[in-house]
């Protein structure tokens, strides 16, 4: 009776140690190349841009901001963009606009108040994931109605740091790309 039990401890625990490897390596794993993993997503690119940023002009009315993003992996759902306030509260807003370059879709469409943008300076548009998502293109357009002394500015790379995409204001491809960050949805949920 004993060897029997001895037997059924080794299978039960070798059942549960599967069971917690498969769990892991299905919540875990997205073919998301390199990236920041949180329990519920991947953030990419990951690398720090922080060290060269440089500030655009700021966003005045007339002004379209467009950066091109290619994601690594499917569940496409949130951008990140680094922006900059000048030190100052402004009274303006950013229309910021996620489009599906390939159908002209519009995503998501959200308007920024600028003037919780001194508080934290980073600008977060999510909406529901998309499924396929990997390899498609995506626009996010920046606008807004500020004037010179309302307007906050996004910060840019020095250099192409994101190969895949290319920045443009005003229709003209600018030197360096947006200082971003994109997320997918990953594992099982």
């Amino acid at each position: 009776m004993k060897r029997y039990q001895g037997l059924v401890a080794i299978v039960a625990s070798s059942l549960i140690l599967l069971v917690a490897t498969t769990v892991l390596i299905l919540r875990f794993y997205v073919p998301c190349g390199s990236s920041y993993y949180s329990l519920t997503a991947c953030f990419l690119p990951a690398e720090d841009w922080k060290g060269n940023a440089i500030q655009l002009e700021p966003i005045v009315e007339g002004t379209v901001i467009e950066q091109v993003i290619i994601p690594e992996c499917d569940q496409f759902y949130r951008v990140k963009l680094s922006a900059d306030t000048f030190d100052r509260f402004n009274h303006s807003f950013l229309e910021v606009t996620v489009i599906d370059k390939e159908t002209q879709e519009e995503i998501d469409r959200e308007t920024i108040d600028n003037t919780y943008l001194s508080e934290d300076p980073r600008i977060f548009v999510q909406f529901d994931p998309i499924a396929n998502s990997k390899g498609r293109t995506y626009v996010v357009k920046v606008t807004s109605d500020a004037i010179p002394d309302t307007a906050v500015t996004l910060n840019r790379s020095e250099g192409d740091q994101y190969m895949p995409g290319h920045l443009s204001v005003n229709g003209e491809v600018q030197d360096g790309d947006l200082i971003f960050e994109y997320g997918c949805k990953v594992g099982v949920n």
